[in-house]
């Protein structure tokens, strides 16, 4: 059975997450737990038991970041560009023993608006070009979503050239990202 399930830094704070549609990971810690957390501006590892076994992954190169799927049988871990999994294959898809089920690989993209950019710019699909830099093209984060029948499901998003991005439901027992659900430009 999946327990404990927890995040901690270099400075060894520990942060327990909260798991579920619409939580923050940082429910079950205080206002100022979270401010000292986050303000620490150090890499991050993340954990979880597993028949009373603990399985920790982390990167000595970059954070580290978790999250259950929605049936709570494997756990995805997405990582930086300098990490052990590099982009276009930053995510990773672990059973709860720790095994790895699958490394992802970033699809083409299919909103209008990447693809409009991509002709713009005449790159590729996916943009394999972007991988070189640092919030180029890369998996970005991992959740949980809500259908309109009101039933949950697994949610990856990509992140391109550092502003833009689509967020993508997620098979996780094929590994297939599949249809749009948001896309995104962060003008600032």
């Amino acid at each position: 059975m999946l327990s404990k399930i927890i995040k901690f830094n270099q400075h060894g704070m520990i942060i327990p997450i909260s798991i579920g549609y619409e939580k923050s990971e940082f429910d079950l810690v205080s206002k100022q737990e979270k401010l000292d957390y986050v303000n620490s501006y150090s890499k991050e590892s993340f954990s979880w038991e597993y028949n009373g076994e603990k399985i920790i992954i982390s990167d000595e190169k970059v954070s580290v970041y978790g999250y259950p799927t929605v049936d709570n049988k494997y756990i995805i871990i997405y990582k930086g560009i300098d990490g052990q999994f590099k982009p276009p294959n930053n995510a990773v898809i672990y059973n709860l023993d720790g095994s790895i089920h699958m490394i992802l690989e970033i699809p083409q993209l299919i909103s209008e608006r990447a693809k409009k950019y991509l002709e713009k710019e005449k790159l590729g699909n996916p943009p394999l070009e972007l991988v070189k830099y640092e919030s180029g093209l890369n998996f970005l984060s991992f959740g949980w979503r809500k259908n309109e029948n009101g039933e949950h499901f697994n949610y990856i998003s990509i992140q391109y050239d550092l502003d833009y991005g689509e967020g993508r439901e997620l098979n996780t027992e094929t590994g297939e990202i599949g249809r749009l659900i948001d896309d995104w430009y962060n003008y600032y």
